[in-house]
């Protein structure tokens, strides 16, 4: 007997459909309402919070939550996520108040072998985001010598479970409903990477 087809009221049942668009304007909704003037540590957060919605939703090809996890800080001390000879790892890189976001590792078909870099231009909100979180608020959440991009609530860099949880959790409390990590990186492929979408990357 055939299967029943899936609707998109049963996939966004499920969690697993997102309208992307609708989700973009909430997070400028809610940005543009946030204070950022503060010097403390939940401060610092929110600043966190805010850049990793911009990068996973805005600028981040579709590649796996721990492509992003593994970004490292301009100048860290190599990669986090193998061996390899040469190997600088997913990391920032700045120039000039501009950002390109390098993704050695991103497990995305056909490139596999091949590094994704992602441009950030100066004056962009994610580049004002990345400047004033590696200028001031990322050594607020941490006192340790991790070179991750991203801080856990521990102080150390975040961890693969609680950052595939922490973009999903960031957009629930914006009233976004439950989507899954994996929903959003196929609808970001389509509506802002379409190289990548024609590919099918996003699995």
């Amino acid at each position: 007997m055939p299967k029943e087809a899936v609707t998109v009221e049963d996939l966004r049942a499920a969690g697993r459909w997102c309208d992307l668009f609708s989700i973009s304007s909430a997070i400028d909704t809610a940005f543009a309402a946030c204070d950022f003037s503060g010097g403390d540590v939940a401060t610092a957060q929110l600043v966190q919070d805010y850049l990793a919605l911009h990068i996973a939703i805005r600028e981040l090809p579709p590649a796996r939550p721990t492509a992003l996890r593994l970004l490292s800080i301009p100048g860290g001390n190599g990669c986090s996520a193998c061996d390899r000879p040469g190997c600088l790892g997913n990391r920032v890189v700045e120039e000039q108040g501009a950002y390109t976001l390098v993704f050695e590792h991103h497990k995305t078909r056909r490139r596999r072998d091949e590094a994704i870099t992602v441009a950030i231009p100066a004056g962009s909100t994610t580049a004002t985001l990345l400047t004033d979180f590696l200028g001031r608020r990322r050594a607020q959440l941490t006192k340790s010598d991790t070179t991750a991009l991203f801080i856990g609530r521990d102080g150390e860099a975040i961890s693969e479970s609680a950052f595939a949880a922490y973009v999903p959790r960031l957009l629930r409390n914006l009233g976004c409903g439950s989507i899954s990590y994996t929903a959003v990186r196929p609808h970001a492929a389509r509506h802002f990477h379409p190289h990548f979408a024609q590919c099918s990357c996003a699995t």
